[in-house]
């Protein structure tokens, strides 16, 4: 499992309502975007990804972090999917204690950046 968050650059955009300010890698800045959570599975046998399940991150609407999405899709992706999964790779944004937790309870691997405060 994958999980990595995008923003989506509307820089041009002045009234769609996702639209917020956001840190992005790629300008190494704040820009105006839509933040997207997303998961996926990659099969090094086949050299083949597949996309899961994907979150728009909007906090002022649905009150969820980042953190929270990734949770969901994880309980979702086990309990409802039947994925199987030996291995969960992420950035620092979502390594917190208790998503690890949640996947050291599931018997998984994981595999993330830690930020100097977690």
């Amino acid at each position: 499992m994958i999980f990595y968050q995008t923003v989506i650059n509307k820089k041009y955009s002045q009234k769609i309502q996702l639209v917020r300010g956001q840190s992005s890698g790629n300008e190494h800045t704040v820009i105006n975007g839509i933040g997207v959570v997303n998961c996926c599975s990659f099969h090094p046998q086949i050299q083949q990804f597949w996309v899961l399940d994907d979150r728009i991150d909007d906090p002022e609407s649905d009150e969820k972090s980042q953190i929270e999405h990734v949770k969901e899709m994880i309980v979702a992706l086990v309990k409802n999917k039947k994925i199987a999964f030996k291995t969960v790779l992420m950035d620092s944004w979502s390594s917190s204690q208790k998503l690890m937790a949640l996947i050291d309870h599931l018997e998984n691997f994981s595999y993330g950046q830690f930020k100097k405060n977690r």
